[in-house]
C-alpha cells in the first residue's frame, strides 16, 4: 500500500512540480517538499475519509446482522407458539374424544337397562317367580325381587 501511494505521488508530483517549473523557472527541494506535504496531508485526509466510511459500512453490517438474529428468534418464537397451541389442540381432541365416548358408553347402558332384553327378561322371571317358589328364591338370592 506505501509503495502504491509513493508511486501515485510521484506521479502526481511530475504533472504538479511541471507547471511550477515552469511558472519559476527553477524547481528546487524546497518547493517539492511542500508540494510533497500538501499531498501528504490531503492523501491522508482522504484515507481518513475512507477509513470513517469504512467503519460506517461495518456498523451498517453489525446492524442488519442484529436485525437479522432478532428476525430468527421471533421466528423461533413465533414456532415455539404455534406448536404449543397445536399441542393444545390436539390434547383436547383427545380428552373431548374419550369424554363422548364414556358419555355414550353410559348412555348405552342405562338405555339397555330401562327398554332392552335384560329388563324384559328381569320382568319375565318375576312373573314366574309368583308361580313358580325356586326362581322366588333365586331372585331373592341374587336380590332382584
Amino acid at each position: 500500500m506505501l509503495r502504491i501511494s509513493i508511486f501515485f505521488t510521484m506521479i502526481i508530483m511530475l504533472f504538479v512540480v511541471s507547471p511550477v517549473k515552469a511558472q519559476e523557472g527553477k524547481v528546487t527541494n524546497e518547493l517539492i517538499y511542500r508540494e510533497l506535504k500538501i499531498f501528504e496531508t490531503k492523501t491522508e485526509e482522504i484515507s481518513k475519509a475512507v477509513d470513517q466510511r469504512f467503519n460506517a459500512l461495518d456498523q451498517r453490517f453489525d446492524d442488519v446482522n442484529k436485525r437479522i438474529d432478532d428476525l430468527y428468534t421471533f421466528l423461533w418464537i413465533l414456532t415455539a407458539i404455534f406448536m404449543s397451541i397445536s399441542g393444545v389442540a390436539i390434547s383436547l381432541a383427545f380428552w373431548d374424544r374419550k369424554t363422548s365416548v364414556e358419555m355414550s358408553v353410559k348412555k348405552s347402558i342405562e338405555k339397555i337397562e330401562k327398554e332392552g332384553l335384560p329388563k324384559q327378561l328381569l320382568d319375565v322371571l318375576r312373573e314366574l317367580s309368583k308361580d313358580d317358589q325356586k326362581v322366588a328364591n333365586v331372585l331373592k338370592q341374587f336380590k332382584l325381587l
